[in-house]
């Protein structure tokens, strides 16, 4: 089975800061700047993304948010199996183009599908 989900990046316009503080800015979508998340079955936890290639609970320190959705999307889904999570498409890190939220969104989309989970936004949010 594989399902894979894309998510697009943004821009804040306008109250990049405040919106850490719970207030409105002003964003856009960046469509041509995504990243495609792709979950296969496989012999064992793998991730596959433009900077790193090996088994998924080995990556570097700065994939430990990602790591941390898998674990509970799997947790949810009490499904131990192993997964290949590849994950294609470009939008730069630590530009402010929502890389982070972007990957983490679009693995967890993928993951509830491939999970048969039907989460709520709400659910897939949090």
């Amino acid at each position: 089975m594989k399902c894979s989900f894309l998510a697009h990046g943004k821009v804040i316009i306008i109250g990049e800061h405040s919106v850490v503080y719970g207030y409105d800015a002003l964003a856009m979508p960046i469509k041509a700047l995504y990243i495609r998340t792709t979950v296969e079955d496989s012999d064992q936890m793998w991730m596959d993304t433009a900077r790193y290639h090996g088994p998924f609970f080995d990556a570097p320190d700065e994939y430990d948010g990602l790591k941390y959705v898998v674990k509970t999307m799997r947790e949810k889904a009490q499904n131990t199996k192993p997964l290949k999570i590849t994950y294609t498409g470009e939008i730069p890190m630590e530009r402010g183009f929502g890389s982070s939220a972007t990957v983490a969104l679009g693995t967890t989309k993928a993951l509830n599908q491939f999970f048969d989970l039907n989460l709520t936004e709400k659910e897939i949010m949090q």
